[in-house]
């Protein structure tokens, strides 16, 4: 990821679509990172921070902007368009997802090229994802789970779950507990403008929703940042001695997981809407990815 201004746009846009990509059920915000590039300076800036503050701090601090503005700026609507256009943003996001395949091969055979022995791990990360998904068929069961303190941490856990290890999407989990629609919904409250300007204008009612917000948030972010900062540790020591099987098993998370979360096909009209939409997302991807690179 190149220095100065131009490098700056670059993660500041690529924090906007993780950001985005984050809050989209099925859709892992650490695979988007690594279809962009950004994974693991990410992973080096966050594990080695206080070797170089300063340094680490100007790298991360555009991608961290960019991630609140794309939640920021997208919750409501996605809470809407989940409710209403579903399939159209899985398409557009698995579109996405796919763009970044070719970036994360030329990665992964960057440093000793292709060798067949490596598809195992991307087996391995296919089987993975697909235990994950049987475990959460078979165990959750549908059952919704209250959302309060305890709960409100194991969400953040959970979050950072799937920020940290690529491919692994956990919002399905997070809607099998019942806990996705609550937080989404305590999110939106807390950044509510009218609500807010309620509040300052001395009614009681919009204080204590707000407050109740604040407070549920605080603690999904205290089990995010719990969890993400010993799962960054382990990732990163992995991905550092072990770089090809990394990626390989990177590989396998993604491509298993894009075929869990695809919605089907339709004999209608519609589908060539959403194969428009799933070209699109690969090709804006594909495009973030090479002006990325270049600029490296």
């Amino acid at each position: 990821m190149n220095k100065g201004f131009v490098g700056v746009i670059k993660r500041f846009v690529a924090g906007i679509v993780i950001g985005i990509g984050g809050i989209i059920p099925g859709v892992s915000g650490g695979i988007l990172a690594v279809s962009m590039g950004i994974y693991k300076p990410m992973l080096d800036a966050i594990g080695c921070f206080f070797k170089n503050i300063k340094k680490n701090f100007l790298f991360l601090i555009p991608i961290a902007i960019g991630g609140a503005v794309g939640v920021l700026s997208m919750s409501k609507l996605v809470e809407i368009t989940l409710e209403k256009y579903e399939m159209f943003v899985m398409y557009l996001f698995i579109g996405l997802v796919a763009g970044g395949i070719p970036g994360i091969l030329k990665t992964a055979n960057s440093r000793t090229g292709f060798k067949p022995k490596y598809l195992i791990a991307s087996i391995c990360g296919a089987l993975f994802i697909g235990a994950l998904a049987l475990c959460e068929r078979l165990l959750i069961n549908g059952k919704s789970l209250p959302f309060n303190v305890w709960t409100a941490i194991l969400g953040g856990g959970l979050i950072s779950v799937g920020t940290v290890i690529p491919g692994v999407s956990t919002s399905f989990i997070l809607i099998f507990l019942g806990l996705y629609k609550p937080m989404l919904s305590c999110f939106n409250t807390f950044v509510d403008f009218k609500l807010i300007f309620t509040m300052l204008s001395g009614d009681a009612a919009a204080r204590d929703a707000w407050l109740n917000s604040f407070l549920m948030l605080l603690f999904v972010a205290l089990g995010l940042a719990v969890v993400a900062l010993a799962l960054i540790l382990f990732v990163r020591r992995l991905f550092n001695k072990h770089h090809e099987y990394a990626h390989y098993a990177v590989l396998g998370f993604l491509i298993t997981s894009a075929i869990l979360i695809f919605p089907g096909f339709e004999r209608s009209f519609m589908q060539l809407i959403y194969t428009a939409l799933l070209a699109g997302g690969f090709f804006i991807a594909y495009f973030i990815d090479r002006f990325i690179a270049n600029g490296e």
